[in-house]
């Protein structure tokens, strides 16, 4: 996601960190369009090498909100004029409150249309409006919606963790970054939330944005495209040994006692190691090339990209029969949603700018906040 939502100076970009935040938004369609490996046969040899690319393609994008995280922590915090709550809120208010509930009621009418097909063709009753509205209050109007709410719960945090890091110090602060991460990596893996917006589970992803700071910073002035590559070559090879882990544990070729949502969770320690890998990688390359244009479009592909996916997958099923995808089916499909939804995406900044041009709801909200 573009990090709009960051309020720093203006700056030279960073092409290496555009690079990153297209990668992830990528990574999250293909998350949301993931491989089926429900018909995976293990019991034999084709049917284990058919399985691998599958777990691979399911496994390898999963450092995408951990990296949106970092990316986070990298910006948001080294702007040290964010201590300042007021200044920090109005623009954390405009450039994601309000595109949240915007995008709620958006994904809420959605979901009602839906079940108002589905009524009429008799595969659904009224008591799924109770579903519709339980997700709703519990931060998951729709499915990829729960980020936004645990980011609000994070984007509070953003001030405090500023002025944290001013008062024990830059070295201090690294240290307790990285064990804070670790301690949060086991109390969010072992646990469960009920609601999205729980400010525990935006505490324990604070972990990911203190790193994020620290780790940027690292490298902010010892750049190398070869140390680069090192990391990133680790963090393949992480994720790499966590997709063949997840197919052993799935298909009982081994006994291990994990799931795979365990694995894989966003706090998950393998996960984490592979996203830390992965954001030092892009801290260290150097980029000529400019991807400023898409960068600036994550955020909103990011809002308007579970739709577009929900409708290829309805339009796949229907008129081409295709219920589980696979491999080249998935691929192509990431291509277009992505493509479909970027174009959605400016749509939508297009008119958001000339809406808020002469509603200016954002004006007024941060208005109120001076107030307080």
């Amino acid at each position: 996601m573009n990090n709009a939502v960051s309020v720093r100076p203006e700056r030279a970009r960073e092409n290496s960190f555009d690079l990153l935040r297209i990668l992830c938004c990528i990574a999250v369609v293909a998350i949301h369009l993931n491989v089926s490996v429900a018909d995976v046969d293990a019991s034999t040899r084709q049917g284990l090498l058919s399985a691998i690319p599958a777990y691979l393609f399911n496994c390898m994008t999963r450092f995408a909100v951990p990296c949106f995280l970092l990316l986070t922590g990298g910006f948001v915090l080294a702007d040290k004029r964010n201590r300042d709550w007021k200044f920090f809120y109005q623009k954390a208010v405009r450039n994601v409150f309000l595109p949240t509930v915007g995008f709620s009621i958006f994904y809420v009418l959605y979901r009602i249309v839906k079940l108002g097909v589905h009524i009429i063709q008799g595969t659904e009753t009224v008591s799924g409006i109770v579903t519709i509205l339980s997700d709703l209050i519990c931060g998951s109007p729709f499915y990829h919606m729960w980020y936004l709410y645990t980011l609000i719960g994070i984007y509070l945090l953003i001030p405090f963790l500023i002025r944290f890091c001013d008062t024990v110090g830059e070295k201090p602060f690294a240290v307790i970054s990285f064990v804070f991460l670790f301690l949060a990596s086991i109390s969010e893996w072992t646990s469960r939330h009920v609601v999205f917006w729980d400010l525990g589970k935006a505490f324990c992803f604070c972990g990911y944005v203190m790193a994020g700071y620290v780790i940027k910073k690292r490298f902010d002035n010892s750049k190398s495209n070869r140390k680069g590559l090192l990391f990133l070559l680790a963090a393949v090879a992480v994720l790499a040994a966590t997709s063949m882990a997840v197919m052993i544990s799935e298909t009982g070729l081994a006994g291990l006692p994990l799931g795979e949502y365990s694995y894989t969770s966003v706090m998950s320690p393998f996960i984490v190691a592979a996203s830390l890998l992965m954001f030092a990688a892009f801290s260290c390359f150097e980029i000529k090339t400019s991807f400023v244009f898409l960068s600036s479009l994550t955020f909103a592909v990011y809002l308007v990209h579970a739709a577009v996916v929900d409708l290829t997958k309805m339009a796949l099923s229907r008129f081409f029969g295709i219920e589980r995808l696979n491999i080249l089916v998935s691929a192509a499909a990431v291509v277009f949603v992505f493509a479909v939804s970027s174009v959605f995406a400016w749509l939508y900044l297009k008119l958001r700018k000339k809406a808020d041009g002469k509603l200016r709801i954002g004006d007024k909200v941060c208005r109120l906040l001076k107030l307080l």
